[in-house]
């Protein structure tokens, strides 16, 4: 088993803006992981206490993913980065992985974001 991580950030505190952001990073994972529907085991998500607008496993569930997905809210750290989801997936298999870091969120790990996006 392995874990894929990735993170995104969003401008506002709104519901579809939320849903969006988390549906684009579900598939820009899922496409340069290549994965498909049977290699996901669950997925965690967590987002920093200034979203409270919506769930990241909605914008995930629109990515055709019908896995066990836990949303928590992610540690307060004083000056952090803000308005950042982070998805946590646990795959089946070894595969090579790609780790995936959007906008804002590539401050996280610029060291593995990947020039890919």
């Amino acid at each position: 088993m392995k874990a894929i991580r990735g993170a995104i950030t969003v401008k506002e505190n709104k519901k579809e803006e939320i849903i969006e952001a988390t549906h684009f990073l579900m598939e820009e994972i899922k496409k340069l992981n290549k994965l498909d529907k049977d290699d996901i085991v669950s997925i965690i998500t967590t987002a920093t206490k200034d979203l409270d607008s919506s769930y990241p496993g909605d914008g995930i569930r629109l990515s055709g993913f019908d896995v066990p997905i836990i949303c928590l809210q992610e540690q307060y750290v004083k000056d952090s980065l803000k308005k950042c989801i982070r998805l946590l997936i646990h795959i089946k298999d070894d595969r090579k992985i790609s780790n995936v870091y959007v906008g804002e969120a590539r401050r996280l790990r610029p060291d593995i974001y990947g020039d890919e996006l």
